[in-house]
């Protein structure tokens, strides 16, 4: 049940964040990204990325 706890308190977060937020952790994920060693880790950062990115747009869209 972790994971899925965790993808549902990251959904929850992806909701709720401020703009500031978001751009502050994308840029973590990003930085993430280029210094993951396994290739698992870094399709699940990439993810979390595109969630990220999609928020974003969408914000900017309304």
């Amino acid at each position: 049940m972790g994971v899925l706890f965790d993808m549902a308190a990251f959904f929850r977060w992806l909701k709720e964040a401020s703009g500031s937020e978001l751009a502050e952790r994308h840029e973590i994920l990003i930085a993430f990204i280029q210094k993951a060693r396994t290739e698992n880790a870094r399709e699940e950062a990439q993810y979390l990325l595109r969630k990220i990115e999609e928020e974003m747009l969408a914000r900017m869209m309304k």
